[in-house]
């Protein structure tokens, strides 16, 4: 596997669910020569939707996302492959308090019908973690 097909698991049709009973729906392509890939995240339950547009930065060794939603949102992560995870961070405040969190997602147990998708937050550089969000991912027919 090369680093700029490190995200083609992603690829393809999703149903997700979460633990609140939310259903949602990921439709992930390759894009501009495949090199970029491109998220369309949609919840209809709470009218709520995203995309996101991740390519491999060889210069920098890393993957580089933006993401954009309906609650204006922006957000621009970097990571890549850790052992059997795909992990991306970045650092923002909180748009309550202001503080300042380093937030990391993660992808794992990675199958080609399905996967794990975890969204944290820690308030001391990764020392301890908060858990915000998981969402498990099925790939539709």
């Amino acid at each position: 596997m090369t680093p700029d097909t490190q995200f083609d698991f992603w690829l393809g049709h999703w149903d997700l669910t979460w633990a609140d009973g939310g259903k949602g729906t990921n439709t992930i392509t390759k894009e501009l020569d495949g090199h970029v890939v491109h998220e369309h995240f949609n919840d209809p339950t709470n009218k709520y939707s995203g995309e996101s547009w991740s390519v491999w930065d060889a210069a920098a060794g890393k993957w580089k996302q933006t993401w954009v939603d309906t609650q204006a949102d922006y957000m621009t992560f970097e990571g890549g492959l850790v052992d059997d995870r795909m992990e991306l961070s970045m650092h923002k405040p909180d748009k309550k308090t202001g503080q300042v969190f380093l937030y990391r997602m993660a992808f794992f147990n990675i199958s080609p019908a399905a996967f794990d998708w975890e969204w944290k937050r820690s308030p001391d550089e990764g020392k301890t973690w908060e858990l915000q969000w998981t969402i498990h991912y099925v790939r539709k027919g």
